[in-house]
């Protein structure tokens, strides 16, 4: 067997070398990007619970929403239901108004209609 020269050892060596730097690198670049993958896995997993967070006021916001929405439709009921009971009892107030007068005239009529009534009686 032939015994490898120097110069293919150095040859050999150098490749080796070549070869190591480049792994090692390798290796760097690997812990480096594992590294980064666990920071994003991180904050996606920090964004996720904040994105749950604001899911869950938003359902609660859409729950207080549609309770005050059904409180302000009862307030404008109500509000027109007191309206209609504020015309009707104006409409009423203007009757017994006109009714009051009505009565007063025939009041008047009938204090008349005795007073003539008593002067033809004291009369005779």
């Amino acid at each position: 067997p032939e015994l490898p020269t120097d110069t293919t050892i150095e040859v050999f060596r150098e490749e080796f070398d070549k070869l190591q730097r480049a792994l090692k690198k390798s290796v760097a670049t690997e812990k480096a990007v594992v590294s980064r993958c666990r920071e994003l896995k991180g904050e996606l997993i920090e964004k996720s619970m904040k994105l749950e967070w604001a899911y869950a006021l938003k359902r609660e916001d859409e729950r207080t929403i549609a309770g005050l929405r059904k409180e302000v439709a009862k307030a404008w009921a109500v509000a027109d239901t007191s309206k209609e009971k504020e015309t009707a009892a104006q409409a009423l107030i203007e009757e017994l108004k006109e009714e009051v007068l009505r009565l007063k005239q025939q009041i008047s009529d009938l204090q008349r209609t005795l007073a003539e009534f008593q002067d033809d009686m004291g009369a005779r």
